[in-house]
């Protein structure tokens, strides 16, 4: 891949070691296959009053890190657990860029889910892209079933995000087609986008919302001063209530928390938790390089 393309697809941003000490407790590592020594890091925030799994794709220019500082007060305040997977050559995923890795790895990830966690089925998940992560979302909800699927501030291809020139736009096109995606999603859909965004115009989202499967239940929130890059305040006070009234409406998605015995706690084994000797070999990686 170019480099000047890669860099505008993959503007990753600069990690701050100390976020692994910070967060370590709750990063956990995805085999790629049984066979493989590769794994995906991700964070996870457990609730044990849920057993609904939010899975969260980032957009470029973050990582897990910039949103595990967030995720304490969204899960318990909506009830719900929260996985947020690493896009490869991010963070601490240490290996090359590539977009269909990215594709590739989500669809690892969710398989990872539902079949690592004890009595949980796909009513019990839900995906939430933003920017560059919607693409990845709606990629991942056409060739599964989550309960619901919410896009925020999503493109139809990549060249639509900001001003290109004309050669760069032909190839930018190539990546991240989430206008070859989305008709293909069978369950309910929920797009946000701001108004203000100049990044990526609202009218992206419009235009995924009439692409859409017909039979589907969709709905289309436009925020009036939300631009591209929002607040936490944002994401908080304005995207997750409009989220949990969707998802309340159109899918199993229960925030009330119960005192039900036999409610099953979502966890993972914690053979996939970092342990320190990841941590130190982390570490190393980043102060040789």
């Amino acid at each position: 891949m170019d480099m000047y393309i890669e860099a505008l697809l993959f503007p990753t941003p600069f990690l701050k070691l100390e976020y692994l000490e910070k967060y370590k407790t709750g990063i956990i590592q995805i085999p790629l296959n049984e066979n493989s020594t590769e794994k995906i890091p991700c964070y996870f925030q457990k609730n044990p009053e849920s057993n609904d799994i939010l899975i969260i794709f980032h957009g470029n220019g973050s990582d897990i890190f910039n949103l595990a500082y967030y995720t304490p007060e969204i899960s318990k305040k909506n009830n719900i657990n929260i996985l947020i997977p690493e896009y490869p050559g991010y963070s601490i995923y240490t290996t090359f860029h590539s977009p269909e890795k990215c594709l590739e790895n989500a669809l690892i990830i969710y398989d990872f889910v539902l079949n690592n966690i004890k009595n949980i089925s796909e009513k019990n998940i839900y995906i939430l892209g933003r920017s560059l992560g919607s693409s990845v979302a709606a990629f991942l909800a056409s060739q599964r079933n989550p309960a619901g699927t919410f896009l925020i501030s999503p493109f139809t291809t990549f060249a639509s995000v900001g001003q290109h020139e004309d050669e760069d736009n032909k190839i930018l096109s190539e990546y991240f087609r989430t206008i070859d995606y989305i008709d293909k999603i069978k369950t309910p859909i929920l797009f946000i986008h701001g108004k203000s965004d100049y990044l990526v115009k609202c009218e992206e989202s419009l235009r995924l919302f009439e692409k859409c499967n017909k039979d589907i239940k969709k709905e289309i929130v436009l925020k009036e001063d939300m631009g591209h890059n929002f607040l936490y305040e944002f994401l908080r006070d304005e995207i997750i209530p409009s989220i949990v009234d969707f998802a309340k409406k159109y899918c199993s998605w229960n925030n009330e928390i119960t005192n039900d015995e036999n409610k099953n706690m979502i966890d993972f084994d914690k053979k996939f938790y970092i342990d320190d000797e990841g941590i130190k070999n982390i570490l190393i990686y980043f102060k040789a390089h």
